[in-house]
């Protein structure tokens, strides 16, 4: 009963693969003795296999073989030795094919013949421009640039991290990456309301930085710090990954600096502006001497937070490098200050008359 049953599961596979052919079906088998059996088979013609055909077969040809003869299918027999002739044949029209070509340079059209060799040995006149992309980004330049002032800062640099997915229900307590660091220092100062945040200590705005500093009680900021981290977490505005890893410490140290006061002054006049992409259109030859000067390339980019004061832009970027001086930072970051300076100015028609870095890790600017 077992062998039936999966001989019976055998012929609904061959009647599945024999009916799946589009246009012309062919079987190829091997087999001893291949003519004399066939010959036999072919006397002895059945429509339908029979049972003791189909119980007794060891393979498909088993139960193709008794109905074959009937002759709705063609069947041919090929011996070994044929099968070697029509490969040395095939070989030889193969070779004879390699001579003909190897002479047909002898009868081939002169002319003909020499349009041919210009028309491959042609060579596209712009090569230069092969390498110009149409469109880039910021820190696509800004790599360029690190990779030939420094070398060594390029290879460790932290936004290039690859970051493996790892699910939630996997992850147990892992080190904050640099990638998440960085990310999560920047949402915060994206969502960041100095008026929230400062208003509750101060009545008003003070007049100036040493008022500001003076009147600043860190106790109570640290608190409004955390209260003000743990409501954005909870409207879902900042992820829990982020609050955990951003550092309260450095963002008090942020907030009793002048460029805190000057943001919240800016945040009052409706003159603080943060996150702001851009496109900005530049001379390929600023890319590369190879590149022409006439050609336009499109550069993209996302600016960090810029203010106006007295009709003047501040442009400020947040940067988390791990590293040793302001100077290091500058090195890295210089070109792409560059270009947000050159997309601000022409976005919003003023002059910038400062450039800002800050470093949270050295907690400077």
């Amino acid at each position: 009963k077992m062998r039936e049953d999966n001989l019976a599961e055998e012929l609904r596979v061959l009647y599945v693969a024999l009916t799946r052919a589009k246009e012309k079906l062919i079987m190829t088998a091997t087999l001893e003795n291949a003519a004399e059996k066939w010959e036999l088979f072919q006397n002895a013609v059945l429509e339908k296999l029979t049972y003791l055909d189909f119980i007794e077969a060891g393979s498909y040809l088993d139960m193709l073989l008794p109905i074959l003869g009937n002759g709705k299918v063609q069947v041919s027999v090929v011996d070994s030795a044929q099968l070697y002739g029509e490969d040395m044949k095939e070989q030889i029209q193969l070779y004879d094919r390699q001579e003909q070509l190897a002479d047909a340079a002898h009868y081939a059209d002169v002319g003909r013949l020499q349009e041919l060799e210009q028309r491959f040995a042609y060579e596209y006149p712009y090569k230069g421009l092969q390498k110009l992309y149409t469109k880039t980004t910021v820190s696509e330049l800004k790599h360029a640039a690190m990779a030939e002032k420094d070398e060594a800062a390029y290879h460790t640099f932290e936004e290039r991290e690859l970051v493996p997915y790892i699910p939630a229900f996997r992850r147990g307590k892992q080190e904050v990456t640099g990638t998440v660091r960085g990310n999560a220092f920047h949402r915060v100062m994206e969502l960041m309301d100095f008026e929230q945040l400062l208003g509750e200590q101060f009545s008003q705005l003070p007049s100036d930085y040493e008022c500001y500093q003076a009147g600043l009680q860190e106790e109570k900021l640290l608190v409004s710090l955390e209260e003000f981290l743990k409501q954005e977490t909870a409207a879902l505005r900042l992820p829990e990954e982020y609050a955990k890893a951003v550092s309260i410490s450095k963002l008090l140290h942020f907030l009793q600096s002048k460029l805190a006061y000057r943001m919240w002054r800016a945040q009052q006049q409706g003159r603080l502006y943060r996150e702001q992409p851009f496109v900005l259109g530049v001379s390929a030859g600023k890319l590369g001497e190879e590149f022409p000067a006439e050609e336009k390339v499109l550069i993209q980019g996302i600016i960090d937070v810029f203010f106006i004061e007295e009709d003047r832009i501040v442009l400020l970027d947040y940067k988390t490098d791990v590293i040793s001086s302001m100077q290091e930072l500058w090195n890295r970051y210089e070109v792409q200050l560059t270009y947000y300076e050159e997309a601000l100015q022409k976005l919003m028609n003023l002059p910038v008359k400062e450039k800002v870095l800050y470093s949270f890790y050295l907690e400077q600017y």
